[in-house]
């Protein structure tokens, strides 16, 4: 595996890469004539179970559906996202499918949806047989399987070019085939000649926008060169700002908890207007930072606005919970402020396992915990075990 694939690795945050594409699958709608939103609307009206339909080696139903997808995609009635969120549902980490795919092939050789969704497979079985652990703790066998797969993927993808007058699809998990085991000019590549094939996409520019991100051995720099390149490109704003959301999104996550909070808060307050551009809804991520960011500022209202925005968002965060918790706890507002630290110990947060501890150990009256010693350190050792310096520090103490 070369050099540049091996170093990105290193992060296991890159495993949230699927997550990043994740945000490829809302519809551009505006971007698209009103009889082609209809059509697409209509074509998606009764959907199918199509791994059901794999599993099932109903090839000829399983061709018939994508290939009147394909043929939409290529007429203009449906978008790339409509394309790729239909194929994805295909698609579940098991060895075992391959048999299912490789059956699909045989029965339409000449077939670019089966070639192209097998490529597709191989792609997702690499990251799964590879783990989720750095590099360097992940066993060379499971690194082997991993290039075996992607292989596959990239003699699958390529063969499936020849197959269609739009190949689109393929050009994007070619792309995300070279990040792992390509070079910077062969992902370039891939993003100019799946562009010639749709030159309004977005998924692909996303994706190539991910691919810049310093993990993978690009720059801030880089990304801030590429959205440039596309604004020159005069795309629509709302994909421009589904890329700057990209962008912002890296370089808030590159601060430091150490950082300014001022900066903190600036960076964070503009992911939240992309967010908003985007036409994605608040994500838990940024209003936590932005509301932690008003409170270190001392801008107490708008940190309650925060919470009160979170207090009607689905979070399960722990970190995001314990934040809660602590901005609560430290305005005397307890009853708020236990269950969402409870919630965050239990989820395994050692700086809320020290707090429940601690509430425990000492009781606290205002939300009717009478002092137990006992379930208190038993909470307060999980935190240590987390190597939580001051859970241990009071565990010294008693010592």
């Amino acid at each position: 595996m070369p050099h540049r694939a091996r170093q990105s690795f290193r992060c296991s945050a890159v495993l949230a890469s699927h997550a990043i594409l994740s945000l490829c699958l809302l519809f551009a709608e505006a971007a698209l004539p009103a009889a082609a939103v209809a059509a697409e609307k209509s074509s998606d009206a009764s959907p199918i179970d199509t791994l059901a339909l794999l599993e099932s080696k109903k090839y000829t139903e399983l061709e018939r559906h994508y290939a009147a997808r394909q043929r939409s995609y290529e007429d203009g009635a449906i978008t790339e996202e409509a394309l790729y969120k239909d194929f994805r549902t295909l698609y579940e980490d098991s060895v075992d499918n391959e048999q299912y795919f490789t059956g699909w092939v045989s029965a339409f050789p000449k077939s670019y949806s089966a070639r192209m969704a097998r490529g597709a497979y191989y792609y997702r079985m690499g990251w799964f047989v590879r783990g989720k652990q750095f590099i360097s703790r992940t066993p060379r066998g499971q690194l082997m399987q991993m290039d075996e797969y992607l292989g596959k993927a990239r003699d699958d993808l390529s063969a499936s070019l020849k197959l269609s007058g739009r190949p689109y699809l393929s050009t994007l998990y070619l792309l995300n085939v070279s990040m792992l085991i390509g070079e910077a000019e062969e992902t370039r590549r891939w993003l100019d000649v799946g562009t010639k094939l749709d030159p309004r996409n977005i998924l692909l520019r996303i994706r190539y926008m991910v691919s810049l991100q310093p993990r993978w051995g690009g720059s801030h720099q880089q990304m801030k060169a590429f959205l440039d390149e596309c604004v020159d490109q005069k795309l629509p704003q709302r994909s421009i700002a589904r890329l700057e959301l990209t962008f912002l999104r890296e370089v808030a996550d590159a601060l430091s908890k150490d950082s300014p909070a001022s900066e903190r808060y600036e960076i964070w307050s503009k992911v939240r207007r992309a967010e908003q551009d985007a036409g994605q809804p608040a994500s838990v991520e940024a209003v936590m930072r932005q509301t932690r960011a008003a409170w270190d500022l001392q801008r107490v209202d708008e940190a309650n606005r925060g919470l009160q925005q979170l207090s009607r968002m689905n979070v399960e965060a722990a970190w995001v919970l314990s934040q809660m918790a602590m901005i609560h706890a430290r305005q005397g507002r307890h009853k708020e402020a236990w269950p969402l630290l409870l919630k965050a110990a239990e989820k395994k947060d050692p700086w809320a396992q020290f707090g429940v501890g601690k509430a425990f150990y000492s009781g606290v009256p205002e939300v009717g915990i009478k002092p137990d010693q006992t379930v208190g350190l038993e909470w307060i050792r999980r935190a240590a075990a987390q190597q939580h310096a001051e859970a241990q520090a009071f565990l010294r103490s008693l010592n």
